[in-house]
């Protein structure tokens, strides 16, 4: 019970990917299955701009809905990819702070740990797979 939070408005990452096809003009074309659905796809207010300055400040007043949700879904671990993280971190390692105090048994992987580098989807994938290959690579 994987779970992905990301800057709001870019929870489907995943699934866009990079938007790069085998067949570029068909578009009803199978694409593989995410590791994280969509309804362990959280999202949260913020923004990092290109340039690695604030936008828009991390919505701290979400994050306690955000721990309840997730509690709710009962995750087993937690990626957390926000957007340009890799040059500015803080609203990420701020969010992972306060979810790993709070759900202290669940991990919490930060894509600007795991990854810091550009592209997205990149960067999104990380840090979700890294959610289930790290607890069978340490047993």
């Amino acid at each position: 019970r994987a779970a992905l939070i990301a800057t709001r408005g870019f929870r489907d990452v995943l699934e866009l990917r990079r938007s790069a096809r085998g067949k570029l003009y068909d578009l009803f074309q199978d694409a593989p299955a995410t590791l994280i659905p969509r309804r362990r796809r959280f999202e949260i207010t913020e923004r990092v701009g290109a340039d690695g300055g604030i936008i828009t400040p991390l919505a701290e007043n979400e994050i306690d809905g955000l721990i309840a949700a997730l509690r709710k879904a009962k995750v087993e671990a937690v990626a957390i990819s926000l957007l340009f993280s890799f040059l500015n971190p803080t609203h990420e390692r701020t969010l992972g702070a306060r979810l790993r105090a709070a759900l202290p048994h669940v991990p919490v992987y930060l894509s600007c740990d795991v990854l810091p580098e550009i592209k997205e989807f990149e960067r999104t994938s990380m840090p979700t797979s890294d959610q289930f290959s790290l607890p069978i690579s340490i047993e």
